[in-house]
């Protein structure tokens, strides 16, 4: 398509090419005009509720290795409820109201997901197939830029997910993420979170919701270091892609 439409007007560069293994594919989208006032919480929305129980309620499950070795994948686990802590912190100001919900299985995930046991699912794994309607559990369910990228044949990514009825609080998980993959691009650290940009899309409640999540766990970089880097060095995918811009895009799996 591209050679079609676009090759003689605009020669295909790094950036629109298949990203094949070789190269970063964390790249934090532009976040816009933040200091727009938007709207506060949806009344009955699940970040309202969060901000009513006081507490988030993320699931976490340690899946097969990734790595397909012998390794025990408990740095998985770890990394997974970092996630957990940067979104609570957001959502709640306090990484000690992320309640980490053991999941058996990413099937026991979705359920607890779709039934409302959990408000995000950590480490679950993003296909087509979940993201348009799961057919046994009939909810369809969003998913965070994947924060973890593994090797070898069967690729396995780790992203959050949400239900797919509650847009704003999939969308507020979703600019979490990124928030960890921005402050890495720009240099700020754990201790340096209050150069985070402020926030007004969710209202003056939750301005400081970048600040938060990197206060809590620090930037992508720290958080790898902290949790995996150990175990497996970081490379790959899971490396930022920053100018000059490397191959961003990458199919994930269908099923």
């Amino acid at each position: 398509m591209y050679e079609r439409h676009l090759e003689g007007k605009l020669p295909r560069n790094a950036i629109n090419e298949i990203n094949k293994g070789s190269s970063g594919l964390l790249y934090s989208h532009p976040f816009g005009a933040l200091g727009n006032i938007g709207p506060d919480p949806i009344s009955g929305g699940t970040l309202e509720r969060i901000a009513i129980r006081g507490e988030l309620r993320c699931g976490i499950t340690v899946s097969q290795d990734v790595m397909e070795s012998n390794t025990n994948d408990t740095y998985l686990r770890e990394l997974d409820s970092d996630f957990c802590h940067a979104v609570a912190a957001s959502a709640v100001q306090s990484t000690n109201d992320a309640v980490l919900v053991d999941i058996r299985d990413e099937e026991e995930g979705y359920v607890a997901l779709a039934n409302g046991t959990i408000d995000v699912f950590s480490g679950a794994s993003n296909d087509i197939q979940k993201f348009v309607r799961n057919p046994l559990l009939d909810v369809g369910f969003s998913f965070s830029r994947p924060y973890f990228y593994g090797f070898g044949a069967g690729i396995e990514t780790r992203s959050l997910a949400t239900k797919q009825d509650d847009p704003q609080w999939s969308s507020f998980v979703y600019w979490v993420v990124m928030s960890t993959f921005y402050a890495e691009e720009e240099g700020i650290s754990q201790e340096e979170s209050l150069d985070m940009p402020l926030v007004g899309v969710l209202g003056q409640d939750y301005n400081r919701m970048y600040r938060d999540a990197i206060r809590a766990v620090g930037n992508y970089g720290e958080i790898y270091d902290r949790n995996v880097n150990a175990r497996v060095q970081r490379q790959g995918r899971n490396e930022l892609n920053i100018a000059p811009l490397g191959p961003q895009h990458y199919p994930l799996p269908l099923y």
